[in-house]
């Protein structure tokens, strides 16, 4: 769940240049719609996306379906028994490219390493990591709010408390820690959220977490 804009941008002066707020759930539908229409305009999504995604086996270079910002960990299943068992390490084992920028959409094995992707095999792939276009220019496109969390939250939690929330914006994604968060919607300093989206579960989260 995201948007490629948020509701303040959207009404304001610059766009529709509008302050009523009765229409504010259908207009976040709007661009949630908006957004997944360009996904399906470009072939790839331009959240983050972080998760386990599997591939057949390839020959080297490996070129995956998806655009990547950052591996955690590549594994390969040489057997085919749904067991990963062998793990390579980047710089060691395999390089990303393109070298200079993101997202990755290469992955090669390095002439002195042993790594193997399995060519031929059935979901023999295993990659742990972030995935999808970004920003453009960075593996880690997650810029400071310049807020952190009031009070504490559990999991079950489906609002936050934050300094001032005149920093946020209904359609944003936020992460605390490694939990991404969708705000539909805000009450002075109170974010309403849709929890664990793109990846990780709903987790909690100590008071002055940094979004």
């Amino acid at each position: 769940m995201n948007s490629y804009a948020d509701l303040k941008t959207l009404k304001s002066d610059a766009y529709l240049g509008i302050t009523p707020t009765t229409e504010d759930a259908y207009l976040r539908k709007l661009l949630e719609y908006a957004s997944r229409e360009i996904d399906k305009y470009t072939g790839r999504h331009f959240f983050c996306r972080e998760e386990a995604l599997y591939y057949d086996g390839s020959p080297s270079p490996f070129r995956p379906r998806d655009d990547i910002l950052s591996i955690v960990t590549l594994k390969t299943d040489e057997n085919e028994d749904s067991v990963f068992e062998n793990a390579y390490t980047e710089g060691r084992d395999y390089r990303l490219y393109p070298l200079n920028n993101f997202p990755k959409t290469q992955i090669r094995v390095m002439a002195t390493s042993t790594c193997d992707f399995a060519s031929g095999l059935d979901k023999a792939i295993e990659i742990d990591g972030v995935f999808g276009y970004g920003d453009g220019e960075s593996a880690a496109p997650y810029p400071d709010s310049g807020d952190d969390l009031a009070s504490a939250i559990t999991p079950a939690l489906t609002t936050a408390t934050v300094s001032s929330g005149a920093n946020f914006a209904i359609g944003q994604t936020v992460r605390i820690d490694n939990e991404q968060c969708y705000i539909e919607g805000i009450s002075t300093n109170v974010l309403t959220l849709e929890r664990g989206v793109n990846g990780p579960v709903a987790a909690t989260h100590a008071t002055a977490a940094d979004i």
